[in-house]
């Protein structure tokens, strides 16, 4: 139950201004209500706020942390994004430089697991299989591209690279086109981070050129070396040459039978030109020149067949005449030799065949001012890869009996002519040898040097 007091105030009676204040405050404070307020706060009912009125300014004060902690987290988090983006970048940049640094790189490189399986490999080294049409790169390619010969020293050569880690070895990497490729492999082990089987890189460079360089600089001193002795021969040679021309030439002025007649002249024609040959062998030093004459090529052909028809008496042997003569400018007895060493190469590719023919013949071409000269056999041919090698000094396809300097001699002195020779062949068809060269009219002037 509530308990109720009465409230007053005393005046005293004199108190005459302080009782019209009171009054005029107490009407004031009923007219506002305050009265009503005090008098309600008095007795018992309570006029209280609500909660979040209480808590107003805490509310504000935690929000506006909450926000500034969002803002934090989000500018946080953006600067974290840009950096990750920056870094990807890099990466990427990176990456790139480094994968064209190796796809632009001439040399191959392979990632090879023991097996021989190719894992990664560059353009060039895509190359080298495209060549050979091979395209799965996870079989054992890398033993494909070598010869049967090198398979198993390719094996051995990974087996040392997995076993000590490192290893290097010359190959061949056969083409589809020849020529073939020689290569130097330089290979390392690389173990990779959270992998069980570790890669061999290999790094595989074409030395083909470097090669074919070196053998060139060693032919060379070969036959600096070859010519300082053949300069010692012809000059020893050139008496007993000497003493053969003298004797001929006496047999035939003492008017011996005239069946003989023709041989000694065959012996003192050949023991003239071999002079020439040997005293041309004595300058090549020196800068040489020839006075320029007319030769028929049909006839120098002619002479050359007849001197060298005992020796080709066992092949079919088909000389097409020609009714116009085929005039250059140039050594008879040097294009004769040519003609010679046409005809005996075409004969030694005969050994071992069953058909043994050789023909030559001259081609007509109206169209050009040129003799072009074939000599033509059915021999076994000139593989593909050998083509481009048959006219190098000490290169030859034989058994071994020749020292391979016919074609060698023979495109010199073509090419001293003003000519050219190439060859075409097939292995076990034949092969068929050009000689072309200045044609020469009747009146065309004879002004032409040559020098070695």
């Amino acid at each position: 139950d509530v308990v109720t007091r009465p409230l007053g105030i005393t005046l005293r009676a004199d108190q005459k201004e302080w009782q019209a204040d009171m009054k005029s405050a107490y009407e004031q404070l009923v007219r506002e209500g305050v009265f009503a307020r005090i008098k309600a706060k008095w007795f018992g009912k309570t006029v209280a706020l609500k909660d979040w009125q209480k808590y107003f300014s805490y509310i504000v004060a935690g929000a506006v942390l909450v926000l500034l902690f969002i803002l934090a987290i989000t500018f946080w988090n953006y600067q974290l994004k840009k950096r990750v983006r920056r870094v990807t970048r890099d990466l990427h940049d990176s990456e790139r430089k480094y994968r064209d640094l190796i796809e632009s790189s001439s040399d191959m490189i392979f990632l090879v697991d023991r097996q021989g399986c190719i894992e990664l490999c560059n353009k060039s080294g895509k190359a080298a299989f495209a060549d050979k049409g091979m395209d799965d790169l996870g079989e054992p390619a890398l033993f494909g591209l070598v010869p049967v010969g090198q398979k198993d020293r390719m094996k051995t050569f990974l087996g040392k690279v997995f076993e000590y880690g490192a290893s290097q070895e010359d190959f061949t990497f056969e083409r589809n086109t020849p020529p073939h490729r020689e290569v130097d492999i330089i290979a390392s082990l690389i173990t990779w981070d959270g992998l069980d089987n570790s890669l061999a890189c290999c790094f595989a460079r074409d030395v083909t050129e470097r090669r074919q360089l070196e053998n060139e600089l060693i032919n060379s001193e070969r036959l600096a070396g070859m010519g300082k002795l053949a300069a010692s021969v012809a000059h020893e040679i050139n008496n007993p040459l000497g003493i053969i021309q003298a004797n001929a030439e006496v047999l035939l002025s003492a008017k011996v039978l005239p069946e003989y007649q023709s041989f000694l002249q065959a012996i003192l024609r050949n023991a003239e030109r071999a002079s020439k040959i040997t005293h041309g062998l004595l300058t090549t030093a020196k800068p040489s020149s020839f006075e320029p004459e007319e030769v028929d090529m049909a006839q120098v052909v002619e002479e050359a067949l007849d001197f060298l028809a005992p020796r080709l008496r066992d092949v079919d042997l088909s000389f097409r005449k020609v009714t116009k003569p085929q005039i250059t400018v140039g050594d008879v007895n040097l294009l004769q030799q040519a003609v010679i060493n046409l005809v005996l190469n075409a004969f030694d590719s005969l050994e071992d065949c069953q058909k043994k023919s050789i023909e030559i013949r001259f081609c007509e071409t109206p169209a050009q001012p040129i003799i072009r000269l074939v000599v033509q056999d059915s021999g076994k041919g000139i593989p593909r890869a050998n083509l481009g090698r048959i006219f190098n000094p000490f290169f030859t396809t034989g058994k071994g009996n020749g020292y391979g300097m016919g074609l060698f001699i023979t495109q010199r002195i073509i090419e001293r002519h003003g000519g050219v020779i190439y060859v075409e062949s097939e292995a076990g068809v034949g092969t068929e040898m050009f000689v072309e060269l200045p044609h020469v009219d009747e009146e065309t002037e004879l002004t032409q040097t040559a020098g070695v």
